[in-house]
């Protein structure tokens, strides 16, 4: 998410600053001229980053919980743990730790 709103921030149009010096911004004077244009620019680029960042969480656990249910399914199936980290990259410390965000998810969806 970090990532996503320094990306925004850096998208901003620095045109708003009218070709001044963006340090400019401050300096006690420079907040002021610039102030509600910037702001509304960096409350943009703040939201876009948000909702981005939100997004890449949904699809991450989205991919845990198919990872947790894929390796499950081979556990159920008898197949050891070398096969399943082979195939899966998983292995049994990651499923354990999978297994604990996967209980905590059903316990926030029942609150």
């Amino acid at each position: 998410m970090v990532g996503a709103c320094k990306q925004s921030v850096e998208d901003v149009d620095l045109s708003l600053l009218d070709g001044t010096d963006p340090y400019d911004l401050f300096r006690p004077d420079g907040a002021k001229r610039f102030g509600p244009k910037l702001r509304n620019a960096l409350k943009d680029a703040w939201r876009e980053g948000h909702e981005e960042g939100r997004e890449e969480g949904r699809e991450e656990g989205r991919h845990e919980a198919f990872q947790y249910n894929i390796v499950s399914r081979m556990l159920a199936k008898g197949m050891d743990w070398e096969v399943i980290e082979e195939y899966t990259s998983v292995d049994e410390a990651r499923y354990r730790e999978l297994a604990r965000y996967m209980a905590d998810s059903k316990d926030s969806d029942s609150n």
